[in-house]
Parts: C-alpha cells; structure tokens; sequence
C-alpha cells in the first residue's frame, strides 16, 4: 500500500546565527532534544526570524511534540508573505493530521497548500492518498456502524426472547404452584357433609314415653298375673 509523503521542509541554510546553525546540525544526527533547544535559544536572540520558527516546528514533529508544531507553523504561516512558504507550512500541518488519521483536516490543508503552489508534487500526491484513505474509512466506519446496529438489535432480539421465556416459565410455575396449592388446601379440609335425616333415630322425649308407657305395661301385666295366679290357688287348693 502506499504511503503518505512525510518530508518535512526544513531550512538548513542561512538561519541567521550561530545557535540556529549548531540546531541544525543537532537535527540532521537526530538529536531533536538538542535541536529544539537551541532553536528556542537562536529565537530569542532574533524573534522575527520566520525560518529558524519554522525549523522549530519539524522538530517538535519529530518530537511528536504536535500541539506545539502547530502552533509553531501557525505561528510562522502568519509572520511570511509569499505564498510558496505559507504552503509550506500547510503542508507540514497536513502531514501532522495525516500521521492521526485525521483525514479530513490533512484534506483541507492539502488542499491549501495546492491553491498556494499548484505545481508541488508532493503536495498533490499527499491530498489524493489521503482522499482515498478518508474513503476507505468512511466505508470501514459504515459497516463498524451497520455490525454494531445488527449486533444491538440481535441483542435487544435475544433480551427480548429471554424475557418473553422467562415470563412464561414464571407464568407456568405460579400456575403449578397455584394448583398444587388448591391440591394441597382441598386435601387438608374435610368435605363438609350435608346432615342426613335417620328416619330410625327417635328423639328423647319419644324414647322416654315408649319407656315409660312400657314400664306402665309391664307394671299392668304383673298386677293381672299376680290377680290370676291367687285366684287359681284358691280355686285348686287342697285340704291336707
């Protein structure tokens, strides 16, 4: 795949004084940490000075120091007139946001830097990668978007089928436990009997009159036996 173009422009000739030149050297082994340092001191002795800014600013690139790059190209975009070297500027700040994926600023610089110097190749080569790559993930993010969205529905359509499942084995187990219940309460209680008349069955009152008209019966009968039995005494007696 190919890459962006991340080459930095960079001033290594008449900076002005000694410090900017020894920064220079500094930059050029790869000492960036010594190079912004005497950057930032050459700045002080000439702070007008647009192109040791605008060193300053790679090498904070380097540094992946980017907040303070672009102030610094900002900074430098602001203090120079001619046209090449404010798309210069643009240019650096395009491939910062171009190293963060941030597509759609490095596009918009890009852009700038080729209204500024329509003849700088790599400027021209850099605004049409970065188009493409800001498509690609602009299709990427659709489909991140469109996995996410089926994945939160079959979620929300799996949560849903748990709840409805769950809602009926709660349905069905208050359904047992109520029968059971009724089971439980319809074995504890005796069925209540409805009284039965027993025709047999006399009152008290009617036994003790039986009772007593038997005993007058019986009181009767042994009187009458007692009269008969003398009488056939009488009747049949001997003389001895």
């Amino acid at each position: 795949m190919k890459a962006l173009f991340l080459i930095l422009f960079l001033f290594l000739n008449h900076t002005g004084n000694d410090k900017a030149r020894q920064a220079n050297k500094a930059y050029k082994q790869g000492n960036y940490a010594k190079a912004e340092e005497m950057y930032r001191t050459a700045l002080k002795a000439d702070p007008n000075n647009a192109k040791i800014l605008f060193n300053l600013g790679n090498t904070l690139v380097k540094e992946k120091k980017y907040g303070d790059a672009l102030s610094t190209f900002d900074q430098y975009r602001h203090m120079v007139k001619k046209p090449d070297l404010i798309s210069h500027a643009d240019y650096n700040m395009g491939n910062i946001y171009a190293s963060q994926k941030k597509w759609d600023k490095a596009l918009s610089l890009y852009r700038n830097a080729l209204k500024l110097n329509p003849n700088d190749p790599q400027a021209k080569y850099n605004y049409e990668l970065a188009y493409h790559k800001q498509k690609q993930q602009q299709k990427k993010n659709k489909r991140k978007n469109k996995n996410n969205k089926n994945s939160k529905n079959n979620k929300n359509k799996k949560n849903k089928n748990n709840r409805n499942k769950q809602n009926q084995n709660n349905n069905k187990n208050k359904s047992g436990k109520n029968k059971k219940n009724g089971q439980n309460h319809n074995q504890g209680q005796k069925p209540k009997q409805k009284p039965q008349s027993n025709p047999n069955k006399m009152s008290k009152a009617d036994a003790n009159q039986i009772l007593k008209a038997l005993q007058n019966k019986e009181k009767n009968l042994l009187e009458h036996f007692k009269k008969k039995k003398t009488k056939s005494t009488k009747d049949n007696g001997k003389d001895w």
